[in-house]
């Protein structure tokens, strides 16, 4: 207790302080006033130097300081920091929303001296060059030869869960992936079709309820079922009342023997079950045989522990080979809790 009141400055060379001696006295606002009087004022301004560094000559006001973090890279500690300038340091404040006018500003402003030129350079160098080329997230496309189709899908209303960005005049992107955008578009009444790659046979996959009655005859085979459904939802939680209540019963009738369900709602509810036997799982910590399909379609079975569920991923731990990976959920067939575990 006395290395720690010797640490806070209320107690040291056997005696209190007279810092120590207002907090006994229970008089913290007293207290509080005199540790600021025994601090030196906090700085505004640092030294810029022509090293692409900043000297901080005492501590800096909490504003400057996270200012100066974001601009610059921080090297040792103590009242006297240095603070280096890099293009890494100046592309993190252009990522953070600052141009070149503003960095300049802001050293100008808390600047003991004038802004030296390699600095001014870098600034200007690295903000030219920032953001000639942009990075963001897709996982499908829509191309068609039709403008008008592009402008009444951009402004349908309907669309917007679509996340749908036009990258070009006949080109859209969706965050969605292309068997979610697919269905999503054929509800809204479109008709979309595969995108064939080059160098791929044939008209690309399709379900058998678009197969053509002259396939067969065509010589092109029907392609069996999928193993697990691939149509979601980009909002999990917009379901009907009729998919609630087909859920209940799922859930309510798991163990007495399999459950009567509508064509419609027969992938939907195994694959909503299938995650809930997961998280129920998660949450006991015990293993799963869960049932999964290779990228060339053959079954595989393992007891794995599942570990997390989040953004179409199940995060799993595999005993036997003592590592951790990633299963899609698309590619489960079925999950089941492994027999001999405790019971809710």
């Amino acid at each position: 207790m006395l290395t720690e009141a010797a640490a806070l400055g209320l107690f040291g060379g056997g005696a209190l302080t007279p810092i120590g001696f207002l907090v006994e006295q229970g008089l913290l606002d007293d207290a509080a006033a005199a540790v600021g009087a025994a601090l030196p004022a906090p700085v505004s301004r640092v030294v810029l130097q022509a090293d692409l560094t900043a000297i901080a000559p005492g501590y800096l006001e909490p504003a400057v300081a996270r200012e100066l973090l974001t601009l610059s890279t921080p090297e040792g500690q103590g009242p006297a920091t240095t603070y280096r300038f890099s293009a890494d340091s100046i592309r993190r404040a252009l990522d953070a929303g600052h141009d070149a006018a503003s960095i300049t500003a802001f050293l100008t402003e808390h600047s003991t001296t004038a802004v030296p030129q390699a600095l001014t350079y870098l600034v200007e160098d690295t903000a030219g060059r920032y953001g000639s080329l942009r990075v963001g997230g897709a996982a499908s496309y829509v191309r068609t030869e039709d403008d008008a189709v592009v402008a009444a899908l951009l402004a349908d209303p309907r669309a917007a869960a679509l996340g749908l960005v036009q990258l070009a005049p006949t080109v859209i992107a969706s965050p969605a992936s292309p068997a979610e955008l697919s269905s999503l578009l054929r509800d809204l009444g479109y008709a979309p079709a595969p995108e064939i790659r080059p160098g791929t046979q044939g008209r690309g996959p399709r379900r058998p309820s678009d197969a053509h009655p002259d396939d067969t005859a065509s010589g092109v085979p029907d392609l069996p079922p999928p193993i697990a459904t691939s149509r979601t939802r980009l909002n999990p939680w917009s379901l009907s009342g009729e998919e609630i209540e087909a859920q209940l019963a799922s859930l309510r009738l798991r163990g007495t023997g399999p459950v009567d369900r509508s064509p419609g709602q027969g992938q939907e509810s195994e694959v909503l079950l299938g995650l809930e036997t997961l998280r129920t799982a998660i949450r006991r910590k015990v293993p799963v045989r869960l049932g999964t399909a290779d990228s060339q379609g053959n079954s595989v079975r393992q007891i794995l522990v599942p570990l997390s569920v989040s953004g179409g991923r199940v995060r799993v731990y595999d005993p036997q080979k003592q590592v951790e990976k990633v299963v899609s959920v698309h590619r489960v067939m079925d999950v089941e809790i492994v027999e001999g575990t405790p019971d809710d």
